[in-house]
């Protein structure tokens, strides 16, 4: 019934033994509804023994390194069931009765479906859990039909280094019809992301790569949404917003990137002025949201901004 598609790369097995282990104490369900499909990128395979000891079947994967993208993808082609999950390696399930909530509602009419889950973040060196609720920035959390995403070509960007899980899930629910979708309810969120100093998205020394990956990921949303003819003008004004607020934290000069961005996104001018005012103050909330307003200089307002990088 769900086919649970894990990526790995460069992470010893104790940092996933934690997601195996609490797979295999789940309660109240048939072990062969579910198959873990464990894609490695660009690493070996893990031996067997490790898997023996759980009560559900793992499907190892040994691929040449592509990133996250390509083995998620890899790993979609190689599933065969009704549904599938995207999972990182250090990421758990935190209820022993999760998988049970979870596939007694996998027989809804739909295509789509999602539930609340907890984040773990940090601030000044203390972690903190948050509750994360349906958004296009996260892939957990969430489960697809698998034909559907067949269908419709629904894959991961494999040109972008940052953020191309939130590229995948802003076309998944662009496309995906209202009445096709689905929540997933519980008491309380039933799964964890889990936080890791040296991740990609959390060491301090990627933050500039991933404020220029985040620009990147835009362009792709946008283009994407061009090329399946679904009203795109809304993004624009988003990936505008975004640019701005990437250009204006403090402490980040991000001038050739910057450059790069004004020249690239010359053609979706118009796109933007057609966007209202009250569109615009949306989509700069999602924006500083993201950002985190407290990040942000307050140096140069957006229309001189606008005026300077087009020279206008």
């Amino acid at each position: 019934m769900l086919d649970i598609i894990v990526t790995h790369y460069n992470e010893p097995w104790r940092t996933g033994r934690k997601f195996f282990d609490m797979l295999g104490c789940q309660r109240g369900i048939n072990f062969s509804d579910i198959h873990i499909i464990l894609v490695h990128d660009g690493t070996d395979a893990f031996p067997d023994e490790y898997f023996q000891r759980y009560p559900y079947t793992v499907q190892q994967y040994a691929i040449p390194h592509g990133g996250v993208s390509a083995a998620r993808n890899y790993g979609m082609d190689k599933a065969t069931d009704t549904w599938v999950e995207f999972c990182d390696f250090d990421d758990m399930y935190i209820h022993a009765y999760a998988l049970k909530q979870i596939l007694s509602v996998m027989d809804q009419d739909v295509d789509y479906m999602w539930m609340p889950f907890y984040a773990e973040y940090v601030i000044d060196d203390k972690l903190y859990v948050k509750q994360q609720d349906e958004n296009v920035v996260w892939i957990h959390g969430k489960y697809f039909r698998r034909q559907w995403l067949i269908d419709n070509n629904l894959r991961f960007p494999e040109g972008i280094h940052y953020s191309e899980d939130s590229a995948f899930c802003a076309i998944v629910n662009a496309v995906v019809k209202p009445d096709r979708r689905g929540k997933i309810h519980t008491e309380f969120p039933i799964y964890a992301w889990t936080y890791r100093p040296d991740s990609i998205s959390t060491d301090p020394k990627n933050i500039v790569s991933n404020t220029s990956g985040f620009i990147d990921r835009n362009f792709y949303v946008v283009e994407e949404m061009q090329r399946r003819g679904i009203p795109h003008q809304l993004m624009v004004g988003r990936m505008f917003a975004d640019a701005y607020c990437a250009f204006h934290r403090d402490g980040i000069s991000l001038p050739a990137e910057e450059w790069w961005f004004a020249i690239n996104a010359l053609k979706y001018l118009d796109d933007l002025q057609k966007n209202s005012t009250g569109d615009m103050l949306k989509v700069f909330a999602a924006a500083r949201k993201t950002f985190r307003d407290g990040q942000l200089a307050q140096s140069e307002p957006f229309d001189l901004w606008m005026k300077r990088i087009y020279g206008e």
